[in-house]
């Protein structure tokens, strides 16, 4: 479908090279060659003459050969006489090499890697080296078969296998194809060489006699004849092949530069065809030309194959055509013609690029790319005279197929170009022949003559208007008419052109320069002005050009030789092949493999702030990372629908394939979904397989309101399962669709229940249909939607279904008539949906949970489960005469033993049976809220009493005894629970006398003491006698530092006799001691730790301050210590910062190991000062602790009479108090520094990629983990609990 476009053409005057001889091309340095009698001549690409050098040869014979060796720089003539002339392209010195003096030299060549030279004498083949040694010294005419000649022997020989008679004859028969036939009148007789680009092959064409295969049918024939005859040799000459004859075959000869194809020229019955040879020596395919008027006078192959040149000859005019092949089928993509050319060929490093020269010695260049010509899915491809068009809207139809062909006669086309106006074609004899477009059709419109002579070949065929075309030539750009073939000139520009443009809506053209500069002018003013934006490389790389006019803005795009897609300057990515221009978009496939799409809008946004390239967005340039859409390698784009979702593409192979990708597919989805089109979008998810959930996350409150429109407009079960099944609570659009709605970043999360929500409304939506055939249609998505509740509703499906069929007056049971007809009931088709999602016995068990006997028996016969396990199963629950009883046989048999519980709790004759279902299935809490309210509360309760009491929880058991009036195992239970106050509650219910009572009591008291209890032990005592036991309740609540209480109830009884003051003086003097001691020993752990934090500290902020200035160099890891279990298995620490980086980033891992050791304080450790100020905090915790208890230690000293000890007390907390608060500021600054972040600095400045990165001014990390230790731990300093009489 590709085209070939002449994007550039130049030439120098005529007469600039007269009476050339041969031509050299220098790629290198873009500068031309031409070998004169007396002289070598120049030219730059600019068509100046660049340098001359002189020679002379005369009496040296002709010149065969003249070559440029890019390597060394000179120029190599190669005469016949076998003189070598090597010509200094810089200072124009001329060398004699005479290693084959004396030979006759009648052709040759070198190979394309210069290592190797190929020298034909009359006779003989040789090979010399690049010191013009001979190497290798063969007959030219060599008889025997090559290495690689097809044989064809034994039973795999066609000869040796039987084919019938007609067979047989058509084995005698001779091919005509195959009959060496006479030479060309053309024909000069000459050796013909070519290589194949990878210089390890060549093919010569000889002129030779060969034996007459028409001898044997026609005695008068000749013997032999002459004909040309190809043979493929190796770089070592060795002949490879001895190809197979052909008839009327030409003196032309060009070997593929890839491949093993050799292409040949033939005539033959008044048709010119050209055969590809393959190095085995066989044919293996040819196509036609033309017709046999004309004379070849070269073939040849652009350096990357893509191109075939057929150099033709006719009446005085050359002929350059060029062909391409595109699966399976060549085609003539473009034409030239021209005064008599004395050689073409192509350039040796550029595939664009074709050189030539005339007789009249005129030299010029042109520049080929192929390209497709599309316009609104429109296709144009040339082929020869004929323009085929295909319409890729209604079928894309690959090459050589087309919907419709408009012919141009025998002339090949030169330029061509499509607009809204219609179709034009510049044919090779200056013919201009236009098409109207109408109705996606081109219907003929005009054909004209351009009569005025060009200076140079035009390029850039553009339509100007409806009635006018035009073209570059040079620097000049013309106008046509097409009408009247009127021409006219436009502008004479100071630069050479490439591209031009005009602009409809304003009038106003642009220019592009070859200096990559872009010009602007309105008709009439005849002096163009430059613009602004200029391509920052050369014109001549940048070709594959377009401006795209959005009204009040012009967007110049350009494509150059090196993929970089140019926008108004700015490189927008550095890799694309091919793109595609829509009325809102466009589209690029890229050397990546990548299909991208960008909408003009956000271009202009991005070229308001350009952004910079880099290399981590260098494959996807400006275009959103993840946006694009994976292609197959070598695919292009072709066209996409501008008001539509697909996009063409051609695979390498030739064919094409349409593909909707996500970026256009979902801007579409959108603004369907925002016009409520719910149909055309759900279709259309459907088809390419999106997900559906876009359909509620686009706007979730405007589906919920329009669903009834929504399912009304679907009116397809099928597509409304698809939608309900797809359902998940994920936001489509902050997940997969995220790229196409970039405002929710920023919004909150949608709140959940996502799923339930709309399934409900769908159902109901459904359920509401009030058509009962409609909703018939579309109640299997009513049944997807019960199925979608959590848990699933399939039971409450069944109990709707059997109203639905109710409500559309049919009966459940399937009938006989349906039997017979194999119509299944409308219950037995909608169980059928449900088996799709649903287990057999799942959906028999939820038929049970109805408790409708007949439903079951429909299900389990639909689910085809076996009569012999359903039927007795059903017949034994249906002779159940209490429904209730029958039903919790229902239950046990789907296994929901609480709706059993529920069901048999109604039958009250059957409480024995109700106990044990309890028991087996341990139901006791679900049995004490069934029957609470009912008869048989108080046994039930009794029986979960008991089952508490075996487990040991005594307090529920002995609650739950109450309940069912059984105080006196109450009171065990209670006793057993040693709670006391129900025990006595209990004990006064049964009865039991007051000496028994005070007996448990006493018993209660001594446990209590026993378990540390004090405090209960206290108040048991006091429960007991006060009075009798006041020295226990006071000594049990000094016990607990409960002091307060303790003096309160010493002081409540003044007048009783008892030892109570000595023992809380004696607890209370204890208490004091303690209390000094472990305040001295908190403050003195606490200065300890404070200093050894300060110090490390320290040595953090040092090593820190070494690591920058030596620029990551220090060993961070050596510089603190290393942890207790790398020391001792003797790991050696990490070297550098770049084996720091190395480190797992396993973040759950280090943290874990990190709480381990927050409580090691071992000097050394990684981790030590978090283990300090773990310490630390612990400290401040206990000394917070104390001070609660000297609220009530203190004044209780002081009612004892221990005034020193309790002023002694107050001085030293004051003391610890005051300096652990200063300390506590230490520990804890109020602005954070570096070396106050606890942990090992690999981990400070381990960012979240897991890679330590060296800390940047202020030395702060990127990030800072909150370790819990970082905060202070709150420390009451008011001192409320002093006494001021003790100051």
């Amino acid at each position: 479908m590709k085209n070939l476009h002449i994007y550039r053409s130049a030439s120098t005057p005529p007469d600039t090279v007269t009476d050339v001889l041969a031509m050299a091309v220098d790629a290198a340095n873009e500068l031309t060659y031409f070998a004169l009698r007396d002289r070598i001549i120049a030219v730059g690409t600019d068509m100046n003459v660049v340098n001359t050098f002189e020679w002379d040869f005369d009496g040296l014979g002709h010149l065969v050969m003249f070559d440029f060796l890019v390597d060394e720089m000179v120029l190599c003539a190669i005469l016949s006489s076998g003189e070598i002339l090597l010509v200094s392209t810089n200072d124009g010195t001329v060398n004699l090499e005479t290693e084959l003096r004396g030979v006759d030299i009648i052709g040759g060549a070198w190979s394309p890697d210069l290592g190797q030279l190929i020298v034909v004498t009359p006779d003989k083949l040789m090979a010399l080296s690049r010191e013009f040694v001979v190497d290798y010294d063969v007959d030219l005419y060599h008889a025997a078969p090559g290495k690689e000649q097809l044989q064809t022997i034994g039973w795999g020989a066609r000869e040796t296998q039987f084919q019938g008679l007609a067979g047989k004859q058509k084995r005698e028969r001779i091919d005509p194809d195959t009959v060496p036939g006479g030479l060309n009148p053309n024909d000069d007789r000459r050796v013909l060489v070519s290589w194949r680009g990878d210089a390890q092959y060549f093919t010569v064409s000889t002129v030779e006699e060969r034996p007459n295969p028409l001898k044997a049918e026609d005695p008068a024939a000749p013997a032999k004849v002459e004909a040309r005859h190809l043979r493929v040799w190796s770089r070592d000459m060795e002949l490879m092949s001895q190809c197979e004859p052909l008839n009327g075959m030409e003196p032309v000869l060009s070997m593929r530069p890839t491949g093993n194809l050799m292409a040949v020229p033939r005539v033959r019955d008044g048709k010119r065809d050209l055969w590809l040879y393959e190095r085995n020596g066989q044919w293996r395919s040819h196509f036609t030309v033309g017709d046999a008027d004309s004379e070849v006078v070269s073939v040849g192959w652009n350096i990357d194959s893509t191109v075939l040149l057929i150099h033709l000859r006719r009446n005085g005019v050359d002929l350059l055509q060029f062909w391409t092949i595109s699966n399976y089928d060549w085609a003539l993509k473009a034409e030239t013609e021209n005064q008599k050319l004395l050689t073409a060929k192509w350039d040796p490093e550029s595939p664009r690029r074709l050189h030539f020269v005339t007789i009249s010695g005129q030299y010029g260049f042109l520049e080929v790319e192929p390209g497709y010509n599309s316009r609104d899915c429109l296709i144009v491809s040339i082929a020869g005279g004929n323009v085929r068009v295909t319409d890729l809207t209604k079928a894309p139809m690959p090459p050589p197929m087309f919907h419709a062909v408009l012919s141009s006669g025998k002339t090949g086309v030169l330029l061509l170009t499509q607009s809204k106006y219609g179709l034009a074609l510049l044919l090779s004899d200056m013919r201009l022949v236009t098409y109207r477009l109408e109705n996606r059709e081109y219907t003929p419109l005009s054909s004209v003559k351009l009569t005025n002579p060009l200076a140079q070949l035009p390029i850039n065929l553009q339509w100007t208007n409806e009635s006018a075309v035009s073209f570059i030539c040079g620097r000049d750009v013309f106008a046509v008419d097409v009408l009247n073939g009127n021409e006219k000139l436009i502008i004479t520009a100071p630069k050479q052109l490439v591209y031009h443009r005009r602009s409809p809506s304003n009038d106003a053209w642009f220019f592009l320069a070859v200096d990559g500069s872009w010009m602007s002018f309105a008709d009439g003013n005849m002096s163009p002005s430059l613009l602004a934006v200029k391509f920052p490389v050369n014109s001549v790389d940048t070709h594959r050009c377009n401006i795209v006019d959005l009204g009040n803005r012009y967007i110049l795009f350009g494509l150059n030789r090196n993929n970089q897609l140019l926008i108004d300057g700015h490189v927008v990515h550095q890799a694309v092949g091919h793109i595609s221009y829509g009325s809102d978009a466009f589209l690029v496939t890229t050397l990546h493999h990548q299909l991208f799409a960008m909408s003009y809008d956000r271009l202009l946004e991005l070229l308001a702030a350009p952004p910079k390239q880099t290399a981590k967005n260098s494959v996807f340039g400006w275009f959103a990372e993840g946006s694009g859409r994976a292609v197959e390698r070598g695919s292009a784009v072709v066209a996409h629908e501008s008001d539509g979702v697909r996009v063409f593409l051609q695979m390498p192979r030739g064919n094409l394939e349409t593909v909707e990708p996500r970026f256009r597919l979902v801007p579409c989805l959108r603004q369907l979904i925002g016009a409520k089109r719910y149909r055309d979008a759900i279709v259309m998810m459907r088809r390419q397989r999106v997900d559906m959930n876009l359909l509620y996350d686009h706007d979730p409150d405007a589906f919920i309101a329009n669903v009834v429109e929504f399912v009304e407009q679907v009116r397809n079960a099928d597509l409304l399962n698809l939608f309900i099944f797809g359902l998940n609570e994920a936001d489509t659009t902050r997940t997969s669709f995220a790229p196409f709605y970039p405002d929710r970043a920023n919004t909150p999360a949608p709140p959940s229940g996502k799923v339930a929500r709309t399934a409900e409304a769908v159902l109901k939506a459904v359920l509401d249909t009030k058509d009962i055939k409609k909703r018939q249609k579309i109640y299997t998505a009513a049944l997807s939607c019960f199925l979608k509740r959590e848990p699933r509703g399939i039971k409450e499906a069944f109990l709707d279904m059997r109203e639905q069929v109710k409500a559309a007056g049919e009966v459940l049971q399937q009938t006989n008539e349906q039997y017979v007809n194999q119509t299944p009931s409308l219950f037995r088709r909608w169980t059928k949906h449900l088996r799709y999602f649903v287990k057999d016995g799942e959906l028999f068990q939820a038929a049970l949970q109805t408790y409708d006997l007949e439903l079951a028996y429909e299900v389990a016969d639909e689910i085809n489960m076996d009569p012999r396990e359903f039927l007795p199963l059903l017949e034994s629950l249906k002779a159940k005469d209490n429904d209730a009883y029958r039903r919790y046989h229902i239950d046990l048999v789907v296994e929901d033993y609480e709706a059993a519980l529920e069901h048999i709790a109604d039958a009250e004759d059957k409480i024995d049976e109700c106990i044990d279902h309890i028991k087996r299935h341990n139901l006791y809490s679900k049995a004490l809220i069934v029957f609470n309210g009912k008869t048989n509360y108080n046994r039930i309760a009794q029986v979960c009493a008991e089952n508490a009491l075996s487990q040991r929880r005594h307090k529920e058991a002995g609650l739950l005894f109450e309940q069912a009036g059984d105080y006196l195992n109450a009171l065990k239970a209670h006793e057993l629970a040693m709670n006391v106050l129900d025990y006595v509650a209990a004990a006064r219910r049964v009865p039991l006398d007051a000496p028994a009572i005070q007996r448990s009591l006493t018993v209660f008291a001594l446990k209590f003491e026993q378990q540390g209890r004090y405090v209960q032990a206290a108040e048991t005592y006091k429960m007991l006698d006060v009075e009798a036991n006041l020295s226990k309740v006071v000594e049990n609540f000094a016990r607990a530092q409960n002091w307060s209480t303790a003096l309160l109830e010493y002081n409540l009884h003044p007048f009783v006799e008892s030892d109570a003051r000595p023992k809380l003086i004696k607890e209370a003097s204890s208490r004091y001691r303690t209390v000094l001691s472990e305040l001295r020993s908190h403050l003195n752990e606490i200065n300890t730790h404070a200093a050894r934090l300060e110090i490390l500290r320290a040595e953090k902020a040092k090593t820190v301050e070494e690591w920058v200035e030596n620029e990551g160099d220090v060993d961070v890891a050596q510089s603190e210590t290393m942890s207790e279990a790398s020391s001792a298995s003797g790991v050696s620490s990490i070297s550098n910062i770049s084996r720091l980086s190395r480190m797992s980033a396993a973040q759950a891992k280090r943290r874990k190991n990190v709480e381990r050791k927050k409580k090691n304080v071992k000097q050394g450790s990684q981790y030590e000062d978090i283990g300090i100020l773990t310490a630390l905090t612990e400290l401040f915790a206990k000394i917070s602790t104390i001070q609660t208890e000297l609220a009530e230690l203190l004044p209780t000293l002081v009612a004892l009479g221990l005034l020193s000890e309790a002023r002694e007390l107050q001085k030293e907390a004051e003391r610890v108090v005051k300096a652990a608060a200063d300390r506590r500021v230490e520990v804890w600054p109020r602005y954070l520094k570096p070396n106050n972040l606890p942990g090992p600095l690999h981990e400070i400045y381990r960012c979240e990629d897991g890679i330590i990165r060296m800390p940047g001014e202020g030395h702060m990390p990127t990030r800072i983990y909150l370790e819990d230790e970082l905060f202070p731990p709150k420390f009451d300093t008011n001192l409320s609990w002093k006494l001021k009489a003790l100051d």
